[in-house]
């Protein structure tokens, strides 16, 4: 059961380009039930955003992120391994996994949560 939830959770291919348009209205990010991941001219912030429901817009909730993660922008194609299209995704939260497991192997991103106060 572990091995099928961890290959669910993998991809055969991911394929990270610089985006071929730099036109935001053409900016859009889908994951298909069968867990393939298309993204076009998005930036990393959003896939973060996405990925672990934090603020897109520059926030103290998040720190020691470079410059190019809100200014580069990527489109991104990852095919979902066999098991994750037999399986589908049933609901966000697998969805979130797609993108946390994009970030993880392309992007490098190490995420670590500590508690802070903070004003509100």
């Amino acid at each position: 059961m572990a091995l099928a939830s961890a290959q669910a959770q993998s991809f055969v291919t991911i394929d990270v380009k610089p985006a071929g348009s730099a036109d935001l209205q053409s900016r859009h990010v889908k994951v298909s039930p069968t867990g393939d991941l298309m993204a076009t001219s998005v930036n990393a912030i959003t896939l973060i955003d996405e990925g672990y429901s934090v603020p897109a817009n520059p926030s103290e909730r998040l720190s020691n992120l470079p410059p190019w993660v809100y200014s580069e922008r990527y489109d991104i194609t990852a095919k979902a391994f066999s098991a994750a299209k037999r399986s589908g995704l049933p609901n966000t939260k697998s969805a979130d996994v797609v993108f946390q497991k994009v970030l993880a192997e392309r992007f490098g991103l190490k995420i670590r949560v500590e508690r802070k106060s903070m004003p509100v």
